[in-house]
């Protein structure tokens, strides 16, 4: 993998390998995102926390948050959210998993004005 300026940085320690092989892509220390509400979901639960530790555990959101779909995450019921807690899978921590349910509300909101 290459940076802006050419030079490779997998194997030198400047990027975790968790990083290289999570099939994201990497540019100058940075996670780029395929689908912004993933990137949403993500940046939120990362909150206090380092990226390893929310990568490490992407594809537990992914289950979790069904493919990072926002409409089906807007209509998350106070019992799913109950479910999400008790899921080792992700940071099971109430604030971060009612902003995503709340921010997939708002997005799903935006879209259809």
């Amino acid at each position: 993998m290459k940076t802006g300026n050419s030079r490779s940085v997998i194997g030198t320690g400047l990027v975790p390998a968790i990083l290289a092989f999570t099939g994201v892509f990497i540019c100058c220390r940075r996670v780029i995102f395929k689908r912004p509400f993933e990137f949403l979901v993500l940046e939120a639960a990362q909150a206090g926390l380092s990226w390893s530790v929310v990568l490490n555990k992407r594809e537990g959101y992914r289950s979790a948050f069904s493919e990072f779909d926002p409409n089906k995450v807007a209509r998350y019921t106070e019992k799913r959210v109950q479910k999400l807690l008790l899921d080792t899978g992700i940071i099971r921590n109430r604030q971060k998993i009612e902003a995503a349910v709340r921010n997939a509300r708002a997005l799903v909101g935006c879209q259809s004005k």
